[in-house]
């Protein structure tokens, strides 16, 4: 226990960095910041107890006048939480401010998995002093561990700031010791490390004792480990605690075990013990979550996994393994090794016999019009026009629903063989800008991706990339497909801020 002063704050940091495998590429784009609901099964609660502990009777574990929640129900239901996101290009982070202000997760982006143990189903416990706990993410402990507002709602605030950063405000005055605590939690540009700056401060006139506990949950199994460091002279009474997998106890107060054998991923990506728990969709998605990230090699090496050999047929699967060899030889013409690039094209209609799952090839996903649209793209990087407009003309003559993602490259292969004929292609763009303005205005709910991403393309091919940036981040909120292509064509942003066609 450390004394606070009358009047007095102490502030301190905490930065929390994690080394993402795949080598993505840094951009200014601002972090984003915005609130949502989430849906969560939660286990219910009966009614509080309302004759809380006072400290004339049990003077070490008073709560008053805090009410106690022990009367825990095994029925579950879907609940609606507040959440608070912040995201940049590495992490995906969010913050549950009805549930003591947790930092529920941070999603790295470059394979999709939990830095942090998630709980997707609310299960509580009797841990805390008032009775009912969880273990999600972080748990902000003050001034008691664990706190008494662990799982209540707190204040909270979030904001944009000047320099691209965004932040979460959670905070809340303890009523049994009449102490303020807060803590900040940011994410910066083309940063991979969690901010955390929290604030403690009495505003009476007696001393008071205080316990500060930021404590994280680690998946069991997990090869995460745990360092919490200060200086003594510092901090006065800070430990040191190194925690590695064998010391985490194993049991059911995490989660329904059903929703935390599916909802966790132990281990990085590729290595056995993270593949072993997953199904071929799940590592389609990982490998297109990779692929977003511009982790080319990282995908490669999911979709060569060896339980992927017995599976016969995966769409899902096999449409992530013709991206890839598309992204491939995209990658290979930016390089100019231009060589390569028709031997990588030709791949794209071929199965390979290493791979069942891709079975019978991939002529259909070349018939799309972004396949064809990129395809000629690819080839008019190597200089090769006879090709690019041979696949443009194909994009172009391709009936698609104008509703769809896709027929944004029908309008751009098109207003590419314009520009061949000596046509102006601004105008055109302009026009084409126009019409996705009043389709998205009029685009019912479900539509919305779509039309966010026909017009962050379009913005991107007039070089309008922080308008495109916009557009593509709300595409990116879609699902399937949408999200994917957007987070690719977010990285195509990055790359032409750097110069890179």
């Amino acid at each position: 226990m450390i004394a606070v002063s009358r009047r007095a704050a102490v502030t301190f940091a905490f930065a929390a960095g994690f080394f993402i495998q795949a080598r993505l590429l840094a951009s200014a784009r601002p972090v984003r910041v915005w609130e949502d609901t989430l849906n969560i099964p939660t286990y219910q609660e009966g009614l509080p107890i309302e004759e809380p502990r006072m400290a004339v009777f049990s003077p070490d574990d008073a709560v008053y006048p805090y009410t106690m929640r022990t009367r825990l129900l095994n029925r579950e239901h879907l609940e609606t939480w507040r959440v608070v996101h912040l995201e940049n290009q590495y992490l995906a982070c969010s913050v549950l401010p009805d549930l003591g202000g947790h930092l529920y997760r941070c999603i790295d982006k470059a394979d999709g998995h939990d830095i942090f143990h998630p709980a997707l189903c609310i299960k509580k416990q009797l841990i805390a002093p008032r009775g009912a706990w969880i273990s999600t993410g972080i748990e902000f402990n003050f001034p008691v561990g664990h706190s008494l507002v662990t799982i209540s709602p707190v204040d909270y605030r979030w904001a944009q700031g000047a320099d691209g950063s965004a932040s979460v405000w959670v905070g809340d005055r303890d009523r049994v010791e009449d102490l303020d605590w807060r803590v900040r939690i940011s994410l910066r540009p083309g940063s991979r490390v969690i901010e955390q700056e929290v604030t403690l401060y009495n505003p009476g006139v007696q001393q008071r004792r205080y316990y500060w506990w930021a404590n994280a949950a680690v998946s069991p199994g997990s090869r995460t480990g745990l360092a919490h460091w200060a200086k003594y002279e510092d901090v006065p009474g800070k430990k040191l605690w190194l925690l590695k997998p064998s010391d985490l106890a194993v049991s059911d107060m995490r989660a329904d075990g059903r929703r935390a054998a599916n909802g966790k991923r132990d281990t990085p990506p590729g290595s056995n013990g993270e593949a072993a728990g997953q199904s071929p969709d799940d590592l389609a998605k990982i490998a297109f979550s990779r692929m977003g990230a511009g982790d080319l090699e990282g995908a490669a090496s999911i979709l060569s996994l060896p339980q992927l050999a017995t599976v016969s047929a995966n769409e899902n699967l096999r449409t992530a393994f013709y991206e890839l060899r598309l992204q491939q030889a995209i990658s290979t013409a930016r390089s100019r090794n231009c060589t390569a690039v028709s031997d990588q094209l030709a791949t794209l209609t071929t199965a390979d016999p290493q791979a069942p799952y891709t079975h019978p090839g991939g002529v259909d996903f070349v018939e799309n019009p972004r396949t064809l649209f990129l395809i000629g793209r690819t080839y008019g990087l190597c200089s090769n026009s006879k090709a690019a407009l041979s696949y443009w003309k194909r994009a172009a003559a391709k009936k698609v629903d104008a509703e769809s993602a896709e027929a944004v490259f029908r309008a751009l292969a098109r207003i590419q063989l314009a520009a061949y004929d000596g046509k102006p292609p601004i105008p055109l763009l302009q026009e084409a800008l126009q019409e996705a303005r009043e389709r998205l205005a009029a685009a019912a709910p479900e539509q919305k991706a779509a039309a966010q991403y026909r017009m962050g393309i379009l913005l991107q091919a007039l070089g309008r990339l922080s308008d495109s940036d916009d557009r593509l981040e709300q595409a990116e909120q879609g699902t399937g497909t949408v999200n994917y292509w957007a987070a690719v064509g977010l990285r195509d942003n990055d790359l032409a801020r750097q110069g890179v066609k």
